[in-house]
């Protein structure tokens, strides 16, 4: 997208009149194309970050279960 903008801005600066007009269309579509997906990006690296917290804070919750899971299942392995 960002070298489609590119473009549009150097053919923009070649054009006139109605050809102006419809690059200067085309290239602020291809804009708001990028500002959504920066907004979406940023938006799943939150939820992202909230997930990796979430995580941490289960584990610390449950490390008693979870050590103890990972106990018997490495003593099943051993087993086999």
């Amino acid at each position: 997208m960002i070298s489609d903008a590119a473009f549009c801005e150097n053919q923009l600066e070649d054009a006139r009149g109605h050809a102006a007009n419809k690059l200067e269309e085309e290239l602020g579509c291809l804009m708001r194309g990028v500002e959504d997906s920066s907004r979406s990006l940023g938006m799943a690296r939150a939820e992202r970050d909230a997930a990796s917290i979430s995580v941490s804070d289960l584990e610390e919750c449950n490390w008693v279960l979870l050590s103890e899971y990972e106990a018997v299942r490495s003593f099943e392995d051993g087993v086999d």
